[in-house]
């Protein structure tokens, strides 16, 4: 399930402002504490949600209508925050206030391809806080393995299942670029590799595998999902 929100700066004060996924995590995070879901922060486990970038650009600028997804496969955390958001019609970013020019619930199918909508991220090494990167050179094999082991991990976790795959997440991919992003939590900077795609295909969708990949488009691909990473959208009819 899905929201698409539709905002713009309420005041001239943001236009130094530059989107940061931090912020709108804590936004997230916030319309739910209001909603009374308080176990959101509970443990290490995995928080099932994910968002979009910002589009069509990362920095504010005036009279400019900006927009992004949120998308989970729960629905009470789309309903809490449709809800919440609904409300206020105004979220907080950083402490600069954006107005909510629309703001739609909905929810899609899938086809058996897909576009990412935020960089997909995934560790090589964390301890040491390094990342698959293409231009590194790092093996597309790695890549494909820990994709595919990563989305399992979380599908199993959330039905409490055991599944597995006899073949790769994906059999195209048609590789878009690599992004590195700057981000900041409090005084901290952080820096993220992750890689875009136009196409992550399946040559085939089994019925009996809607299921898991309906799960791995709310919930996102890779790691850092409720971080805004690893968000994807089908491709439907016309490369729409």
């Amino acid at each position: 399930m899905r929201i698409k929100i539709k905002f713009f700066a309420s005041g001239e004060n943001a236009l130094n402002y530059q989107f940061n996924k931090y912020d709108i995590q804590g936004m997230i995070y916030s319309s739910l504490l209001d909603a009374g879901i308080y176990d959101i922060h509970n443990g290490n486990k995995i928080r099932f949600f994910s968002f979009s970038d910002i589009f069509p650009l990362n920095k504010v600028k005036k009279d400019l209508l900006y927009n992004f997804i949120i998308s989970s496969p729960i629905d009470r955390i789309i309903n809490d925050i449709y809800d919440i958001l609904s409300k206020n019609e105004y979220f907080y970013l950083s402490g600069y206030r954006f107005n909510i020019a629309e703001i739609k619930r909905f929810d899609l199918g899938i086809t058996g391809s897909f576009i990412t909508g935020s960089p997909v991220v995934l560790y090589l090494d964390n301890r040491k806080n390094r990342y698959f990167s293409i231009k590194n050179g790092d093996s597309i094999s790695f890549f494909l393995k820990r994709l595919k082991e990563n989305a399992i991990k979380k599908f199993n976790i959330f039905y409490n299942d055991d599944i597995n795959l006899n073949h790769l997440l994906f059999d195209k991919m048609e590789f878009h670029k690599e992004v590195s992003l700057l981000l900041k939590k409090g005084n901290n900077d952080f820096n993220i590799i992750g890689t875009m795609w136009y196409k992550l295909n399946l040559s085939r969708l089994n019925r009996g595998e809607i299921k898991f990949y309906k799960f791995i488009m709310d919930t996102g691909i890779g790691e850092k999902n409720s971080l805004g990473f690893g968000f994807i959208n089908p491709v439907v009819q016309n490369g729409q």
